[in-house]
């Protein structure tokens, strides 16, 4: 069985779950059905009460439009009597054996904190067009105050999707129309067809896509008659959603695996056993919409016989379609699992309408031990040395920057003799080479608005103004320096510098 995934309102996603041609272990539906033709030629379709548990799309749960007004359905309450199919003429009832029906499941997921205050009723509709141009209602039900607690379920495991959690669904169980339509169309004698018998010889349209209406309604007038009063309600919103009958999907797939050169999972989406990329590629051009993949790992861990959940990852691609993604596991019991077993989602998600393709996989390793918490050590024998590499500063007489802060560089040179025409004048370089951490600048500034020479000995520093120094910044790593000096006046009328106390901030 596989599944499609619509958004229809905020609160309620569409699951739709195909079985696909003739398959091994379908569902079922062993209970007659019902069909009721309006007078609009509609053939609308249901179970005996007595088949809740089985379809839950029975008649004491279903609704259909009033002959005079097709926004408004009257209720077909089990508890009337006479039954509104009995009272209006209109209407033509008949029972059609069930058998071995093979049927599709559609779930209707409701958001978690979602109360139905907003309205009063909600009719969940499934229907296909039928070759003569009318339609055929698979199920029309009603939710309200009153079914509610006979068909909402709560799931012990919420499923999250497009950052909303969902925890509870109405499941509706509905003849297979892929299986009637070849039934129909490939079976020498059409007669004996159920999908004959349910649209009385007319057929379904062959490939047409399936409707799925979700309709908000307000409570209407009674309808009183001189036996009966019967229930109405009145549509106030309409959501619809279709689904091709035959799934475009079928190639796609999910692929986990061990990497082969290293200790890592590869995982990704697959389609017709390859990579995804082309495939989204036609679904773009097709739709003119995004689609993206949500790939979900979950982890556990065998000790002894029980499976331990050791944790759980998920990834968001949206580009590279045409690699793996990469995973490493880590076991919290990897000295004492027996194996790991990796269970891997995969979603294809449309971003506009939330649709989503899931497919599921599996990975068993036997030797798990690999994925712990630490990696295996080797001691070497001979085991290497780290060595402390620094920069190296070389220096130069002409460097004025340097030479004027550190005057102690500087070697006068001797004497120069008159200059001989016919001999060049020298220039003689000290040269001292350091050896520090990161390159460095040192510089001092004063509070004030003027550049000083500070003297400190016999060296003397320039101390710059607010705002008059140039730091120059290299391409390697920097560290900068700085004097904060402030600026005061000594009963002589001397200007003195000093040293800034900085204790004060923070």
């Amino acid at each position: 069985m596989q599944s499609r995934f619509i958004k229809l309102t905020e609160y309620c996603l569409l699951e739709y779950q195909y079985e696909s041609l003739s398959p091994s272990n379908p569902i079922i539906i062993t209970s007659p059905f019902y069909t009721l033709k309006n007078g609009d030629n509609e053939i609308f379709m249901y179970n005996p009460d007595s088949a809740l548990y089985e379809t839950g799309n029975i008649k004491d749960l279903t609704v259909i439009p009033q002959a005079t007004n097709g926004g408004r359905f009257v209720y077909l309450d089990s508890e009337n009597s006479p039954n509104y199919t009995e009272y209006d003429t209109t209407l033509t009832e008949t029972v059609v054996p069930g058998g071995s029906i093979i049927a599709d499941r559609v779930r209707f997921y409701i958001a978690t904190g979602f109360q139905f205050t907003e309205f009063t009723n909600m009719v969940l509709s499934i229907r296909q067009d039928m070759n003569n141009g009318n339609s055929l209602i698979l199920a029309n039900i009603l939710l309200n105050a009153t079914t509610l607690g006979d068909v909402l379920l709560y799931t012990t495991r919420p499923l999250i999707i497009g950052n909303t959690l969902y925890d509870r669904y109405i499941d509706i169980i509905v003849p297979s129309i892929k299986n009637m339509d070849e039934a129909f169309y490939t079976s020498p004698n059409q007669a004996n067809t159920f999908a004959y018998q349910i649209t009385n010889g007319v057929g379904l349209v062959k490939d047409n896509p399936i409707t799925v209406n979700l309709f908000e309604c307000a409570f209407g007038p009674d309808l009183k008659t001189e036996d009966e009063i019967y229930t109405t309600i009145d549509i106030t919103q309409a959501y619809n959603a279709q689904i091709s009958q035959g799934n475009d999907f079928d190639l796609v797939g999910a692929k986990v695996r061990e990497a082969i050169d290293g200790d890592y999972l590869e995982f990704f989406a697959t389609w017709d056993q390859g990579f995804p990329e082309e495939f989204i590629g036609i679904l773009e051009k097709r739709t003119g919409q995004d689609w993206i993949i949500f790939h979900q790992l979950t982890i556990f861990e065998q000790i002894g016989s029980a499976f331990v959940k050791s944790g759980d990852a998920t990834f968001f691609q949206e580009t590279n379609f045409d690699e793996p993604l990469i995973f490493r596991p880590i076991l919290k019991n990897a000295n004492e699992a027996v194996t790991m077993v990796v269970d891997y989602s995969v979603r294809l998600v449309n971003r506009v309408t939330n649709e989503q393709i899931i497919r599921t996989a599996s990975l068993t390793v036997v030797n798990p031990n690999k994925y712990g918490k630490s990696l295996l050590k080797l001691d070497l024998a001979d085991k290497p040395n780290s060595y402390k590499i620094s920069n190296v500063i070389v220096k130069k007489l002409t460097d004025s920057v340097q030479v004027f802060n550190d005057p102690s560089m500087v070697r006068p040179a001797a004497i120069q003799q008159p200059a001989v025409a016919a001999v060049q004048p020298k220039v003689i370089t000290n040269t001292v080479t350091q050896y520090v951490p990161v390159f460095y600048v040192r510089n001092s500034i004063a509070i004030s608005q003027k550049n000083h020479l500070v003297r400190s000995g016999k060296v003397s520093n320039l101390t710059y103004g607010q705002g008059l120094l140039a730091i120059a910044v290299t391409p390697f790593d920097n560290t900068f320096m700085f004097q904060v000096k402030t600026e005061s006046t000594t009963s002589q009328g001397e200007v003195r510098l000093n040293n800034m106390d900085l204790t004060q901030f923070s």
